[in-house]
């Protein structure tokens, strides 16, 4: 099973293509100047700025400048993946995937993988790749995965009338992998 570290490197590809947040704070975390950096990222982060709430994410997640909470780390991938950002998508799908601040929910981790994809990030497409090969999903799962992620690059404002765990974590209503 592919695991979470990869989420650093993930951040720091989409900072370098120049997503939104102030360059003091990208820098900072670059080099290493971690409570900086989150200081820089927070102001950010609550005026909305997806970049920075997935920095955030990744700050609470690893305990970088801040003390490690899952629970933080989640709710700011959360907010972040649904406004599109295609790292945090990945970082939230992962999240799902391993339980980390959260039960364990491999069809929402695919659907956030697949929202992910959707918008070019390959690596997304290999954590895809690799829930189906382990055949953890149904058929009717990964096409209701599918359906749920097309809606958040779509319309998240639809798709938040949804709960993008519910058929996943009840598998009888759609059938089991």
């Amino acid at each position: 099973m592919l695991k979470l570290p990869i989420i650093v490197l993930v951040c720091l590809s989409l900072a370098a293509a120049g997503c939104g947040s102030d360059r003091s704070a990208l820098q900072a975390f670059e080099a290493g100047d971690y409570v900086t950096a989150y200081r820089l990222f927070r102001p950010l982060a609550e005026s909305g700025d997806m970049v920075a709430q997935n920095y955030l994410g990744v700050h609470f997640y690893l305990g970088l400048g801040v003390e490690r909470d899952l629970s933080q780390a989640l709710q700011w991938y959360e907010k972040a993946a649904k406004q599109g950002d295609p790292g945090a998508q990945l970082n939230y799908g992962l999240m799902f995937q391993n339980g980390y601040g959260t039960s364990p929910d491999i069809g929402a981790a695919f659907m956030w993988y697949y929202a992910s994809y959707r918008q070019g990030n390959a690596t997304a497409g290999r954590y895809m790749d690799t829930l189906a090969e382990d055949n953890l999903l149904s058929p009717n799962q990964i096409d209701y995965a599918k359906l749920r992620a097309r809606q958040y690059v779509i319309n998240p404002v639809i798709a938040e009338q949804g709960s993008e765990g519910s058929l996943f974590r009840n598998p009888q209503l759609i059938g089991d992998p």
